[in-house]
């Protein structure tokens, strides 16, 4: 789900929880929101769009 389909309590909690975990956090297609910094958590930020691929064998 992107993270601009969600709320702002939504992506703080996932920030707050990466930094807990000691992870890191991809900011999305959507870009940097000032929530994601509030958590404190380490971010990937994403470029470019995501790339879907199925195959077939």
């Amino acid at each position: 789900m992107s993270y601009g389909a969600l709320s702002k309590p939504a992506v703080l909690a996932l920030s707050m929880g990466a930094r807990k975990a000691g992870i890191w956090m991809n900011t999305g297609e959507g870009g940097l929101a000032p929530w994601h910094l509030q958590g404190g958590c380490d971010l990937v930020f994403q470029i470019g769009t995501a790339k879907w691929m199925t195959a077939s064998w």
